[in-house]
């Protein structure tokens, strides 16, 4: 019997689709209020600043994947005892790295910020801001592997309902933060603390409550301990790349173009998050059954689960994509009142790099359930920490403009995505052959018809709300058309009707 459950994978995604659906609105809203609040200047340091101590996340982030990785194998194999202990352990070693991550802070943050960051004369609110940071960063961390273990249940609607609250109570420290008096940028450092506190304690309750394994009991065996975290270990480089692709850029700028260049690309980020929502919430529900799979021997059933999940992410995400692409300085206009300088620039090279990401994540999720990472890491890793040195050196010249650090993380994701193919071939037996003609192939084909087909309609229309919804309904229209066509193979297609018809 197949251990693939692709009626839970479409439940979950669902859940996660109407939770994000929800997201995105709160979270539009709340930045335009705190934007308002805050100035483009404040708003820049707090983006800038937080991105010092969101570095340091390249520990924990490489922990959470691991705890995750053993939770999702531990429940394949129904093997509760030895999943309380994955948890015991995992829990005693986040709770180390957080001290870790405190002395890191401290000390090589604290110096990197006084000595090396534009601060625009806020040096004081820059410390409340730091400060603040690295403690919501820390409960955080010890999150983690209350978190990871509703993921890999598979709890989604419980994932969904407390990021939901999340982000209504961050809306409500934005409109509380419009209509109070003194410094906006310390009293929002400190109402978004408190925010992560309650979120840490929402976590540990739930899972205490409902998850036996969940509670605490020293336990340590050296040869399990080495197994994790030789796992972790090895993705330590590329969640380091990852990391700092996303928050070193953000300090890259505000050496050489100061906060409001910050401004401009925190707004980019948002909207760039937006867009990834859709295909990290699919592979969110998807990632538990591909490890499973793996975990019982369903390789096959494994490997064209990870096909269908880069494909039909990818195509999730074009539906909100291209609209947006062909738009953005009007949904800009829409959104904020006064749109910093090269806000439409920066989102539109970093969606473009997300399409291209989109693709290779499921990969990586194989490579992650066979555990053999060493190599991939050290060479998929290396590549993308070029990013930072080489944009470095590229501003140094004096020459090129803050853009380019995003045209140097797209050449590194295609040169990464080749790597990608390789790996998955030799550890996970994935042929990348059949990778481009069923996955990549047919997205590419929906992307650059639905591309092309907006951007006639958009020439030939005045900007406005007319334009916005005729170019938005062709994207749409000729996305499915392709899709239903040639984006799906005859089994795909008619698994999709029979559910159709069945849900009717």
């Amino acid at each position: 019997m197949s251990v693939i459950d692709h009626n839970r994978i479409a439940k979950n995604t669902l859940m996660l689709y109407l939770r994000m659906g929800l997201m995105m609105i709160v979270n539009l809203f709340t930045v335009r209020v705190v934007m308002e609040a805050l100035g483009e200047v404040d708003f820049g340091i707090y983006n800038a600043v937080g991105g010092i101590v969101a570095m340091f996340s390249i520990i924990s982030s490489t922990m959470s994947t691991a705890c995750q990785r053993f939770y999702m194998f531990d429940l394949g194999q129904e093997d509760s005892s030895r999943l309380r202990n994955t948890f015991s352990m995992c829990l005693l070693a986040f709770g180390f790295f957080a001290l870790v991550i405190l002395a890191l802070s401290e000390s090589l943050g604290l110096w990197f910020l006084h000595n090396k960051m534009l601060l625009a004369g806020r040096d004081t609110a820059a410390d409340w801001v730091f400060q603040c940071s690295v403690l919501a960063f820390v409960a955080g961390v010890v999150r983690l592997p209350y978190q990871g273990m509703v993921i890999a249940r598979e709890k989604m609607k419980v994932f969904a309902y407390i990021s939901v609250f999340e982000g209504l109570a961050a809306l409500a420290v934005a409109l509380f933060l419009k209509r109070s008096g003194g410094d906006h940028l310390i009293l929002y450092a400190l109402l978004m603390l408190a925010v992560q506190l309650l979120v840490t304690l929402l976590y540990m309750a739930y899972c205490r409550f409902f998850y036996p394994e969940c509670r605490f009991h020293y336990y340590w065996d050296k040869f399990r301990f080495a197994e994790i975290f030789s796992f972790a270990g090895w993705n330590l480089i590329g969640t380091s790349a990852s990391i700092l692709k996303i928050h070193g850029v953000n300090v890259l700028l505000n050496m050489f173009f100061g906060p409001v260049v910050n401004a401009a690309r925190g707004l980019a980020f948002k909207v760039y998050g937006i867009i990834t929502q859709l295909q990290e919430n699919f592979m969110t529900a998807s990632r538990p059954q591909i490890i499973k799979a793996y975990s019982t021997g369903e390789y096959e059933g494994m490997r064209k689960l990870v096909c269908q999940s880069s494909k039909f992410s990818a195509y999730l995400m074009l539906f909100l994509a291209v609209p947006i692409l062909l738009e953005m300085p009007f949904l800009l206009d829409l959104w904020l009142k006064d749109v910093p300088k090269d806000t439409a620039l920066f989102a539109s090279l970093m969606i473009a790099n997300a399409l291209i990401d989109c693709m290779d994540y499921s990969l990586w999720v194989a490579i992650q359930a066979v555990g053999q990472v060493k190599k991939y890491q050290l060479t998929v890793g290396v590549l993308q920490l070029l990013i930072l040195p080489v944009s470095y050196a590229m501003f140094k010249l004096g020459t090129f403009p803050p853009e380019t650090v995003f045209y140097v993380s797209i050449a590194v994701s295609l040169v990464c995505l080749v790597f990608k193919l390789g790996f998955a071939k030799s550890l996970a037996g994935i042929e990348p052959s059949g990778f481009l003609v069923g996955a990549v192939l047919p997205v590419s084909l929906v992307a650059g018809l639905s591309l092309s087909g907006g951007w006639l309609v958009r020439n030939a229309l005045s900007p406005g709300w007319i334009r916005l919804f005729c170019v938005t309904a062709a994207t749409l229209a000729i996305q499915s058309i392709v899709i239903i066509s040639l984006g799906l193979t005859r089994s795909e297609r008619q698994t999709i009707l029979s559910k159709i018809r069945r849900s009717s």
